[in-house]
């Protein structure tokens, strides 16, 4: 059929020319529809992929706020500093001094 004119096709098969120009149009459509679809399954698998990733990722980072709760007391550097630090860098007295004006 491809390369024969529309009134030959129509001849040959006894239906109106019209006819088959709709079907011609409603094929070219659905491949057309066909073509977009299976562009937006991809995407969709990759939205869903990231999607679950995240959601790892998320239930890790609660996992590791609960375990540093339950380990130190909610504060992520217990102690307020290292213990080997010199006296002057010391964290575990006040960082700034009373009337500093800040």
């Amino acid at each position: 059929m491809r390369g024969e004119s529309l009134e030959a096709v129509s001849r040959d098969l006894n239906v109106p020319v019209h006819r088959l120009s709709e079907w011609r149009d409603r094929v070219l459509m659905a491949s057309e529809s066909a073509l977009k679809e299976r562009e937006r399954d991809d995407r969709d698998e990759e939205i869903a992929r990231l999607h679950a990733k995240v959601g790892e990722i998320t239930m890790a980072n609660e996992l590791l706020y609960a375990k540093i709760d339950k380990l130190e007391g909610g504060r992520l550097w217990p102690g307020g500093g290292r213990r080997d630090e010199p006296g002057a860098f010391d964290l575990h007295a006040a960082a700034l001094r009373n009337g500093a004006g800040l």
